[in-house]
């Protein structure tokens, strides 16, 4: 058990930030922008490998670290170049209701647990099962309403590999969480400055 992490090892940051404001609005852009390729490039670089996706958990440990509005941003930017990119890969409903509207709750929904005091992997794991398995559900009826195909056998033609995908990102995310946020804390308060 000595390799368990609390807490209150996370350094938190609390010192006034240098420089002028302009300095701080061209960092908080800077970093947006990264937050924005970093899953970009985590969803791509993954995609080889079938049901691991750590778009979820970047969006969680993001707005932990981040704040919520920095993350919103960079999921905003990332939801409006992923059809860009792929424009073939994505229907009218994924990218409205699978990305702008389910990515923006998930990082909604993370700040406001975040602020009740939530910090437990084992959490935000169950968490992220049950936001793919809520992404999964909404986006499947909205793909029915576009289609008009029933919804019942549609949703259960892919629950095999859906149920995968809940596993792996529950597993992800627990092992992931804490040894992200820790990084990018410490990256954080260390170097972005």
């Amino acid at each position: 058990m000595d390799n368990v992490i609390n807490e209150a090892d996370i350094p938190v940051t609390t010192e006034p930030r240098k420089g002028g404001r302009g300095k701080s609005i061209s960092r908080k852009i800077t970093i947006t922008a990264v937050l924005a390729a970093l899953l970009l490039v985590g969803k791509y670089a993954l995609q080889f490998i079938p049901w691991i996706e750590v778009v979820t958990v970047f969006v969680i440990v993001f707005t932990c670290v981040f704040g919520w509005r920095m993350t919103a941003i960079a999921v905003n930017v990332f939801c409006a170049l992923d059809p860009i990119i792929y424009p073939m890969t994505m229907s009218f409903p994924s990218i409205i209701v699978g990305y702008f509207i389910f990515w923006n709750l998930l990082c909604g929904l993370t700040h406001l647990i975040y602020k009740a005091g939530m910090r437990w992997s084992i959490i935000w794991a169950f968490f992220a099962l049950f936001m793919t398995a809520l992404f999964d559900v909404v986006l499947t009826a909205a793909n029915c309403v576009m289609t008009g195909a029933p919804f019942i056998p549609y949703y259960i033609s892919s629950v095999v590999f859906n149920w995968i995908r809940y596993i792996t990102n529950f597993s992800v995310l627990l092992l992931l969480y804490t040894p992200l946020r820790i990084f990018l804390t410490k990256l954080n308060g260390s170097y972005i400055r």
